[in-house]
């Protein structure tokens, strides 16, 4: 990982922004047409129809449970935010910058894989090993098509065998 922030956050930005102009119309799509989905069958929302079948029944149990969650998690993020900010401060004098203590979006990935190394000894290098694309993205796909359709069926297509050699926008926007 790269230890100059101002790179990081370049490449975050750029990764951010990645397929945007090909994706957005498409996801304002689906949520319009989930959206109208729903009105037509009597729901408040897609939310609303999605969940009336579920445990949670309701959005308001979902926001609920994810509130509930978060008094829970608070504690801990600040735990690990302090433990970023610690390292980001470690590096900042062993380089001579000027010290952020903010831990923006673009640092949370490296700190996170700074801890791995540094205290549990897992390098995500070697991690990768065990989970080879060939393996891993046919599940990914079909775990981003059951997200974005309400159409089960289409949970086993079976994409093509060069999808890994098209670029990101094609696999998200087709």
């Amino acid at each position: 990982m790269c230890k100059i922030a101002d790179t990081r956050r370049k490449v975050d930005d750029a990764f951010e922004r990645l397929c945007m102009e090909v994706n957005e119309p498409l996801i304002n799509r689906i949520f319009l047409l989930r959206q109208e989905e729903a009105t037509l069958l009597g729901y408040e929302s897609h939310a609303h129809f999605n969940l009336f079948d579920k445990m949670a029944k309701n959005p308001e149990t979902v926001f609920k449970f994810l509130d509930e969650l978060n008094d829970k998690v608070q504690p801990l993020l600040k735990k690990d935010l302090a433990e970023f900010a610690r390292l980001k401060k470690i590096e900042a004098d062993q380089f001579g910058i000027p010290f952020d203590p903010v831990i923006h979006s673009h640092d949370y990935r490296y700190y996170y894989n700074q801890i791995l190394e540094t205290q549990y000894d897992i390098n995500q290098q070697d991690v990768q090993e065990y989970f080879p694309l060939n393996h891993v993205l046919p599940g990914i796909l079909a775990t981003s098509v059951t997200l974005l359709t309400d159409d089960s069926s289409l949970s086993d297509l079976v994409f093509r065998r060069d999808a890994q050699d098209l670029p990101r926008c094609f696999w998200i926007g087709v």
